[in-house]
């Protein structure tokens, strides 16, 4: 490969690396009708990948994966023909495409696991500035008296979707630490008390939950002397104490009282009855991408995303993207053994929090089915060299 052509790669997996850390955060920075800054880099990185796939003459031949990914995509385009409110479908047609974009920028530009790691470290720095943004949230608002305020978020971000968010960056943020440099390290231990926290700041009950459930997988994969791991895990709860008494009462207080709404789920049981008595009407390809609030008649997010493709996209959407979770979790349990567990735990995390969030858009559940999907390649990065090292060990066999 020639120099330039090994530079302009370079520089669009950079892009790629600067888009997985604006999106943690990309709410809180919006130009208008440009969007999010994240939209913003994904329309200048555009015109240097085309000169690089045209350079090269060829893209990474996908996976399985990509290509359901690719009619999931091409189903909710499709649906412009059929939907029930054009005005909420063109905008998140556009979102598909540069979710698209983005899971393809990871297949054709990180191209071995240390490229891939490096991404999760973006996501864990991007996932920072959020942190900051809701201490910031809850400090100004401390300043100013307002305690009769139960939950702070990042400006921009609805609480549950940045605590989930944050939540599932405490595991990635364990995937980026893994073989990465001591300042690496240090990040991310430190961000784990950080995102706790602040994860108890927003008051999110499904965030709490996927917090419990990352901190838990990590205590159970930690591979280290027993005495480094207890004085570890005793310094993570001894800093996430210290934070949650500056906490208030009445947030934590919502936290703990997740079980008194467990009959209605928060209110959602009547927007999920409501989603099921239209769904026969919509019952093979939807009601049209974005059109849930329409179709449902509830003018509200499902706040389950599994129900949201069913109404907007139909049975045929529901078991491309089933099929799509089932395909990503059977990529990461063939990778490799050191990030089986942790992604086989990141997906399973994401399936608990995205039960009582409408994600099916959000990049950041792309930018982890991208992740995920690249973590296919561990196993062929790995495989080929020790193929190469039989092979060699044969000739001397096959020469005597």
């Amino acid at each position: 490969m020639k120099s330039s052509d090994l530079l302009l790669r370079r520089l669009c997996y950079l892009l790629t690396w600067t888009y997985f850390f604006v999106v943690p955060w990309d709410h809180s920075l919006s130009f208008g009708w440009l969007g999010p800054i994240s939209r913003m880099i994904t329309i200048a990185t555009v015109p240097f990948v085309a000169i690089a796939i045209l350079t090269r003459g060829r893209i990474r031949r996908p996976k399985p994966v990509h290509i359901l990914m690719l009619i999931f995509l091409l189903l909710a385009e499709a649906s412009v023909f059929w939907t029930l409110a054009l005005e909420d479908t063109l905008p998140v047609m556009r979102t598909y495409i540069q979710n698209m974009l983005a899971v393809w920028l990871v297949w054709e530009f990180a191209v071995t696991p240390e490229s891939c790691r490096k991404l999760g470290v973006a996501y864990m720095l991007g996932s920072y500035i959020s942190i900051a943004n809701t201490i910031r949230e809850f400090a100004t608002e401390v300043v100013g008296t307002s305690k009769s305020v139960q939950r702070f978020t990042a400006a921009g971000w609805d609480q549950n979707d940045l605590a989930v968010s944050l939540a599932l960056g405490i595991l990635i943020s364990r995937y980026a630490a893994q073989g990465g440099s001591k300042k690496v390290r240090i990040l991310a231990f430190c961000y784990v008390p950080l995102a706790l926290v602040t994860i108890a700041l927003t008051g999110s009950r499904a965030g709490s939950i996927v917090a419990a459930v990352s901190v838990l997988a990590i205590a159970f994969q930690w591979k280290s002397k027993p005495s480094l791991r207890v004085a570890a895990l005793g310094g993570l709860l001894a800093l996430t104490c210290l934070g949650l008494v500056l906490v208030p009462q009445n947030t934590l207080d919502r936290i703990l009282t997740m079980g008194s709404d467990v009959q209605d789920m928060n209110s959602r049981v009547p927007i999920w009855q409501a989603a099921l008595s239209e769904l026969p009407s919509h019952i093979v390809l939807g009601a049209g991408a974005g059109t849930f609030r329409v179709a449902s008649g509830t003018d509200m997010v499902a706040h389950n995303t599994f129900l949201s493709v069913l109404l907007e996209e139909g049975l045929v959407g529901l078991a491309l993207f089933l099929a799509i979770v089932y395909l990503l979790f059977k990529t990461v349990w063939r990778a490799d053994p050191s990030t089986r567990s942790i992604w086989i735990a990141i997906l399973f995390c994401w399936c608990v929090g995205v039960s009582s969030l409408t994600w099916e858009e959000t990049r950041l559940t792309w930018i982890i089915f991208a992740l995920a999907a690249a973590q296919s390649q561990n196993v062929c990065e790995k495989a080929v060299p020790a193929l190469r090292r039989h092979l060699s060990r044969l000739r001397p066999l096959r020469a005597s």
